[in-house]
């Protein structure tokens, strides 16, 4: 999902951290476990009618992360080429070598086929369809990468939403003769609305919370009501969004907030990975066959230690690398 930072900021904020965990805990820790979860356990939640509420809730959620992923890259500037190689060097070795990694062995489960590796390695998973299981959402992400210095060149809002527009209309032109992700289309004008949203916007939400999550609860079953018969989602994704933000604003200052930032770490490496480790831990414990409740809280638990172990572990190679090529620059001058 959005991609960590390796280096500590001076500011943090946390409630945006615990937005992210929030996010991915419905990802993998719901949506996708309900695969595993044995038939007569998961009838409940595997109803035509809950599906559709969960597709709604679903699409909130990974708008949040969209929305999210635009506005942490709003401090880039693309003046000259030096921006253009620094801005894409840190996007890539944030998440790539995983992305290959968890794409790999997904191939190996037979998952995916090879040509779906190949495509989400080159970066264009979103106009070969079928899109990759799992990691579709970072074949649209790394496709944003590359249109972000044209949408944010000159920082200017309208400008953004000019090329915004025209690239929409463009990928709406290429959608009507050639296959591609239509969650592409989606879920662009949320990494746009990120890479253009002052940061006042969150601090909005934070001091009325208490308002926004009540008004928020009560519009959204009725907004959901009202998709059954028009279908226009954006309305929904907004409120889903401004519930999770909210809610993320009154998760900081309790005794959980240490908890939902080690899950914020842990969200990158526990999207790549989920299948993966839950099919391994499945096979080891369970013989294949699925598993009830307390075997799915038991594989959540193991997906985030081993997440975060490996995210450390990745920042800490990517220190280490930078340290070293810091230290060859110094000897070379």
């Amino acid at each position: 999902m959005s991609e960590i930072n390796l280096t500590k900021s001076s500011v943090r904020n946390i409630t945006l951290d615990i937005a992210r965990a929030v996010c991915v805990l419905w990802v993998v820790g719901f949506w996708h476990l309900r695969d595993y979860l044995k038939p007569e356990v998961s009838v409940f939640i595997n109803t035509d009618s809950f599906n559709k509420t969960g597709e709604i809730i679903t699409a909130g959620v990974l708008s949040m992360f969209m929305l999210l992923s635009g506005f942490f890259l709003k401090k880039y500037t693309f003046n000259t080429w030096e921006d253009l190689r620094f801005f894409f060097t840190k996007r890539l070795k944030r998440f790539y070598l995983l992305l290959f990694l968890s794409a790999l062995s997904l191939w190996i489960l037979k998952a995916i086929s090879l040509f779906q590796v190949f495509a989400i390695v080159i970066g264009l998973s979103a106009f070969f369809m079928p899109s990759p299981m799992t990691l579709w959402f970072f074949g649209v992400l790394i496709f944003f990468y590359l249109i972000t210095p044209i949408l944010h060149y000159r920082k200017d809002k309208w400008y953004c939403l000019i090329v915004a527009c025209v690239i929409y209309l463009i990928l709406l032109l290429v959608g009507k003769y050639h296959p591609l992700d239509s969650r592409m289309l989606l879920y662009f004008p949320f990494y746009v609305l990120g890479l253009n949203l002052p940061s006042g916007v969150f601090n909005f939400i934070e001091r009325n919370k208490a308002v926004l999550l009540l008004l928020s609860f009560i519009l959204l079953p009725l907004s959901i009501l009202y998709l059954q018969f028009h279908f226009v989602i954006y309305p929904q994704i907004i409120l889903i969004i401004t519930i999770i933000v909210s809610f993320s604003s009154f998760m900081k200052d309790t005794r959980l907030a240490p908890v939902m930032t080690y899950i914020a770490l842990a969200s990158m490496v526990a999207y790549l990975f989920h299948r993966q480790i839950y099919a391994v831990i499945i096979k080891l414990f369970n013989g294949n066959d699925d598993i009830g409740y307390f075997g799915a809280g038991i594989m959540l638990i193991i997906l985030f230690i081993v997440s975060g172990s490996l995210q450390k572990l990745y920042d800490k190679l990517f220190l280490v690398m930078e340290g070293k090529v810091f230290r060859q620059r110094q000897k070379e001058e």
